[in-house]
């Protein structure tokens, strides 16, 4: 799988907007594609087409310059404004990314696609404070209903683990089965993903922990486990097979910074598994 983002054209941010978790008040006005397309001229519509095609392949690159040169003749169109930040964040220009997102923050902060890219921006920059602050904004904004009902984590970061890359997630509700906390996915050097790791926090798995931590389990508390999955090779009969390995137990949620560190451990290949396994899954 080539390297992904939570790309904002890509993953329906800013389709139109709709009631989030059954509210009854509506989300703040957000621009979508179609409303920002039907004011672009006939030759800009071929070419943000073209950067489109461009974007979704991941030529952020090639993509950006065309994204820039819409928003000086669109000034002020905020869904431009964030093809412009998520392309430049991908190709690491942060300054371009924050000049262009900014203002979008600025004048919506309830603008929870424009919060969120402004929050990798920070994280990527090393601005811990600013990215704190924004990860508990998103958390208002879930909270008071500001995001679809689909919503449940977003992209904090991109960051390198030896010769690997990993992009990080934080959730906004712990989903699936095993209750995630935290997401990432490691890519190799070709952009292709070669490992899952998970903040989980099973609801099985806590009745027997809170046998052996009373305490900490009256008081809320819960058990968490860092765990890793990845594809296999085909076993004898042709199926499919994926590996499991459970990297370590905590008694305790850890803080971003530590769980951040624990992942690029595991993915930089200096976090032994505790134990591991493997199987089969059918097409």
């Amino acid at each position: 799988m080539k390297l992904l983002c939570v790309a904002v054209a890509m993953c329906g941010w800013l389709a139109g907007a709709a009631n989030a978790r059954g509210q009854a008040t509506p989300l703040p006005e957000i621009e979508t594609a179609q409303q920002m397309f039907a004011t672009l001229a006939a030759d800009e519509q071929q070419r943000y087409q073209a950067a489109t095609k461009d974007f979704g392949a991941q030529q952020y690159a090639g993509a950006l310059p065309v994204f820039q040169a819409l928003l000086v003749a669109h000034p002020g169109d905020t869904f431009l404004a964030k093809m412009v930040a998520e392309s430049a964040v991908n190709v690491a220009d942060l300054k371009a990314a924050r000049e262009a997102i900014e203002p979008v923050v600025k004048h919506n902060p309830d603008d929870w696609q424009a919060c969120a890219l402004m929050l990798r921006i920070y994280a990527e920059s090393g601005d811990k404070p600013h990215r704190d602050e924004s990860m508990a904004h998103m958390s208002e904004l879930y909270a008071k209903g500001a995001m679809p009902k689909t919503m449940n984590q977003y992209i904090v970061e991109k960051a390198a683990a030896g010769d690997k890359q990993v992009l990080i997630w934080n959730s906004l509700v712990p989903w699936g089965g095993y209750k995630v906390y935290n997401y990432v996915r490691v890519f190799d050097s070709q952009g292709q993903m070669v490992l899952r790791i998970q903040l989980e926090s099973a609801d099985f798995d806590q009745t027997l922990w809170a046998k052996s931590h009373p305490k900490e389990a009256a008081a809320g508390g819960r058990m968490f486990s860092l765990d890793g999955y990845w594809s296999g090779p085909a076993n004898a009969q042709g199926q499919h097979t994926e590996n499991h390995a459970t990297y370590g137990f905590l008694d305790a949620k850890p803080s971003y910074d530590d769980f951040k560190a624990r992942a690029i451990a595991i993915a930089g290949g200096k976090g032994g598994a505790l134990s591991s396994t493997t199987k089969t899954v059918q097409p």
